[in-house]
């Protein structure tokens, strides 16, 4: 950015004696401002599967050269296979900020296609750490998290180009699960929303 500049040059720079008084020769300057930019800063988010490897791809599929290829043909590492009642799956989302601002992630919510039963039956956990040890940003079901963006329980300052942020999807098909859910099957993607974090309370 450009910025606006005035020079200003002025004071006594010669003394007389007159007639027994003072007189002053004053000297002065300025400069026309220069050309200003004002730009807007911005926030930007960049998300991606991380589960120790760097396939792009869904973070949850149920075969690894089916449902789990990647954007470019390769195939996921990690498939879960067909679930059944009392199954966790747990995978990670990875977060950077690319924009020029630092900020702070608000809300998390999903859109959902297929089987509102099984949306329902799904317990779904957002957490700081693989454990949900920590800060748990999320729990409750799917459905749940499809219905409004969900507030997060406790903020999460991302810098811009800071370090990279991870959230922890654990996702859980009760054991509670009945016969009406064989063969259902739900697609979830799944939104992180953020906001400047200055001036921003």
């Amino acid at each position: 950015m450009k910025r606006a500049m005035l020079l200003a040059l002025g004071g006594v720079l010669a003394t007389s004696l007159a007639g027994g008084g003072l007189t002053y020769a004053l000297f002065g300057a300025s400069a026309d401002p220069a050309e200003t930019e004002v730009k807007a800063g911005t926030v930007e988010l960049y998300g991606y599967r991380d589960q120790s490897d760097t396939i792009d791809g869904p973070m949850f599929y149920i075969t690894a050269a089916g449902d789990g290829m990647s954007t470019k043909g390769v195939p996921g590492r990690y498939p879960s296979g067909y679930w059944a009642p009392g199954d966790t799956v747990k995978r990670v989302l990875a977060l950077r900020n690319t924009g020029s601002l630092d900020a702070k992630l608000k809300t998390l919510s999903a859109s959902i296609s297929g089987d509102e039963a099984l949306a329902r039956a799904l317990d779904v956990k957002i957490c700081s750490t693989t454990t949900c040890s920590a800060a748990v940003y999320f729990s409750g079901t799917l459905w749940d998290l499809a219905q409004n963006p969900q507030p997060l329980s406790g903020p999460v300052e991302m810098t811009k180009n800071g370090p990279t942020k991870l959230l922890h999807f654990v996702v859980t098909l009760p054991t509670s699960a009945g016969n009406e859910l064989q063969g259902k099957s739900v697609e979830a993607d799944f939104t992180v929303y953020a906001e400047q974090l200055r001036n921003n309370p």
